[in-house]
């Protein structure tokens, strides 16, 4: 019997149709997700720029800097200021008490130093203390804090060969909140932030921040439209129909 032409028509229509209704289905699966707006392209070139240090993705950008009150400074400043200070005061006082001193120690006015012996050793100390006085500044000056539209990132600094690196993702942070204690921190505006994660009982703090409540208020910005995005993103990704419902990439 021979072949129906009609019959085998119709089952090369239903092949091809079979053959594009997979290649749709592949095309749809593997179409590229939302790019990256132009506008934040233009602040992530320029954050990498200003900020050489810091490791950030695509798309990503430093919303704010933080850096320590320069309040902290004066303690370090007074400690170097008190001992370079008693250390100058000390030749004057030794060339006129010189004898009254080989007397209090009961030694021979000869077997004492000269004054002008103890200039160059006694200057060296002074600048050694001035030298540990610009280092702690250095170490001070290099604990940062820098909030970026998907995440925070600090960088602890406690001697000049230790460093570490902490990072926290926006949408992991479950409370930022700060604390300024006496009418020191009220008045000359600086505090403690505090900042904790879910699921963790450790929390990070940073010490001496200038303006902490515009860094909690910067923070609980970037958090808010960081989870917006997150939700937005799945939705996306979530939906049937991509091409229609794409949403605009400056959303993101």
């Amino acid at each position: 019997m021979a072949p129906n032409p009609s019959a085998k028509q119709q089952e090369s229509n239903s092949g091809q149709n079979s053959s594009s209704n997979q290649s749709a289905g592949g095309s749809v699966s593997s179409r590229p997700e939302a790019e990256i707006s132009p506008e934040l392209t233009a602040k992530h070139d320029e954050s990498v720029k200003r900020y050489p240090r810091l490791h950030l993705t695509p798309g990503e950008y430093v919303l704010m800097e933080v850096r320590r009150h320069p309040i902290g400074l004066i303690s370090i400043w007074a400690v170097v200021g008190l001992v370079v200070v008693g250390i100058l005061a000390l030749l004057p006082y030794y060339g006129m008490n010189h004898d009254s001193l080989a007397l209090a120690f009961v030694v021979n006015p000869q077997q004492l130093p000269a004054a002008s012996e103890l200039v160059l050793p006694l200057l060296a100390l002074a600048v050694l203390f001035a030298l540990g006085g610009l280092i702690a500044t250095y170490i001070y000056n290099n604990n940062l804090f820098y909030i970026t539209n998907e995440s925070i990132m600090q960088y602890t600094q406690s001697s000049l060969l230790s460093n570490d690196e902490q990072q926290i993702n926006l949408v992991n942070i479950d409370d930022a909140s700060y604390r300024q204690r006496g009418l020191l921190q009220q008045v000359f505006n600086y505090g403690t932030l505090r900042v904790s994660t879910e699921g963790n009982e450790n929390s990070y703090r940073f010490y001496y921040v200038a303006s902490p409540q515009r860094v909690v208020r910067t923070i609980n910005d970037a958090m808010e439209e960081a989870t917006g995005f997150a939700v937005r993103y799945r939705s996306h990704h979530r939906s049937g129909d991509i091409d229609r419902n794409r949403p605009d990439p400056s959303q993101f």
